[in-house]
């Protein structure tokens, strides 16, 4: 059987003064752990996107059917965490959505399903939320607890109704509408969100995949691969 591909999307910096695209390793890792093959998932033009830029600049038409082209080249997409959100984020994942295209989102790529779900809230800083615990202090390390819902598709993946994750973020998804919370911290901060119609939707607050040690993470990893492998085959039986 031929392995899933999964698309890392690639979070832009400067280099030595240079625009350039960058994955944390730990991504590619999980993935060829868990039977994938990652790709790097990038918008067509570097459009000046680098933290320092002011104007985020939207992508035109060809730019669009460009980035279209990579993401069918996908069988799963993977949205790390990053700094600011893009426009081509935001059309990736709702691509995926659309398309049912398996999407596992972490941190940062948690908030972007977040800002597409009916104008999903996530402009609040964390001191705003008067939050008890310091979601900024782990440095990818185990932080704190989240409480998993047991009606959630989290649940019937990890098989758990409290875990401990790590945490480095400032910002947080005050509410949601489409999408379903499926698992909180202990401070009430919204720690996963799904849609649970889909094949594999899922948005988590945590970083899963500097904590592979964790049953919890490689269940995640594992029924993420699982999707990805089913919607492939799915795919090439249309062909």
């Amino acid at each position: 059987m031929e392995k899933p591909i999964i698309g890392i999307v690639g979070r832009p910096e400067e280099v030595i003064g240079y625009p350039a695209y960058y994955i944390f390793d730990a991504y590619r890792k999980a993935v060829l752990q868990f039977g994938g093959i990652p790709i790097l998932l990038l918008p067509s033009s570097l459009q000046e996107y680098t933290l320092s830029s002011k104007d985020i600049l939207p992508l035109t038409e060809s730019e669009k059917e460009e980035l279209l082209q990579s993401i069918h080249l996908c069988d799963g997409i993977i949205m790390p965490g990053g700094s600011r959100i893009y426009e081509y984020d935001l059309f990736i994942a709702k691509t995926a959505i659309k398309e049912d295209i398996p999407f596992l989102g972490t941190c940062m790529g948690m908030q972007v399903l977040g800002k597409i779900d009916c104008e999903g809230k996530i402009d609040s800083p964390l001191k705003e939320i008067h939050s008890i615990i310091d979601h900024q202090k782990s440095k990818f390390k185990e932080a704190h607890k989240v409480k998993v819902f047991p009606n959630s598709k989290m649940f019937a993946i990890i098989g758990e109704e409290e875990i401990t994750v790590n945490s480095l973020h400032k910002y947080a998804l005050v509410k949601t509408f489409q999408f379903q919370v499926s698992a909180i911290s202990e401070d009430g901060i919204i720690e996963a969100i799904e849609l649970p119609n889909k094949l594999f939707l899922l948005g988590v607050q945590w970083h899963p995949e500097r904590i592979l040690e964790h049953s919890s993470s490689q269940k995640i990893f594992k029924e993420f691969l699982f999707s990805s492998s089913f919607y492939k085959e799915k795919m090439h039986s249309k062909m």
